[in-house]
């Protein structure tokens, strides 16, 4: 082998070298970046859907047409279910209940008239609202309580909104096969340009 040859050889296996490691350097980057990009899309998803079950129960409680409801029974329940149906679109459920547990709305139909038997929420410390984990006759939920008071102030009752975790499982799942399919694109377009 004379020398031209020995020098092409040892440029050939330097170049391999760089390629190796500039794919590996890819490839590492852009799984790192993936799953950091994963965790902060579903950190900031939890937090959009938290705050959304916030307002939704919020602005219920915050209802002239439910407080009527609740203070003096002086508004059709069919304008209440009519309001409140127009809202349960992106939720499980939504649910009004009076200060003595009674159901005076619930998403299915059936439920309203009917005794709460669920945790009842602790609007202690001036909370008037909060976002929490718990469990329903339908599984594992999140939930938004928020208290209702009538126009002196008093303590009338509370709205619940729910949004099931398993349909909040079925959007990290999307994230995280979204990301992934992103990454092995990458992955692939270094391996090819290569």
């Amino acid at each position: 082998m004379n020398s031209r040859q020995r020098r092409s050889a040892r440029t050939g296996t330097i170049q391999r070298q760089i390629l190796d490691t500039l794919l590996i350097l890819v490839s590492v980057m852009t799984v790192l970046i993936t799953i950091i990009s994963i965790i902060v899309s579903i950190y900031t998803d939890r937090t959009r859907l938290d705050q959304n079950l916030e307002n939704i129960a919020q602005a219920v409680a915050q209802s002239q047409i439910i407080r009527d409801k609740l203070t003096d029974g002086s508004i059709d329940g069919n304008m209440t279910e009519s309001y409140l149906d127009s809202l349960k679109s992106s939720l499980t459920n939504i649910s009004v209940i009076s200060s003595d547990n009674k159901r005076i709305y619930h998403t299915n139909h059936e439920l309203i008239g009917t005794v709460y038997d669920g945790t009842i929420p602790d609007f202690t410390d001036s909370d008037i609202f909060y976002v929490t984990s718990d469990t329903g006759p339908s599984g594992a939920q999140r939930r938004a309580y928020a208290a209702i008071y009538d126009d002196s102030g008093n303590y009338v009752g509370f709205v619940l909104a729910v949004m099931l975790t398993q349909n909040i499982r079925k959007t990290v799942i999307s994230i995280i096969i979204l990301h992934t399919v992103c990454a092995a694109a990458v992955i692939t377009l270094a391996i090819a340009l290569s």
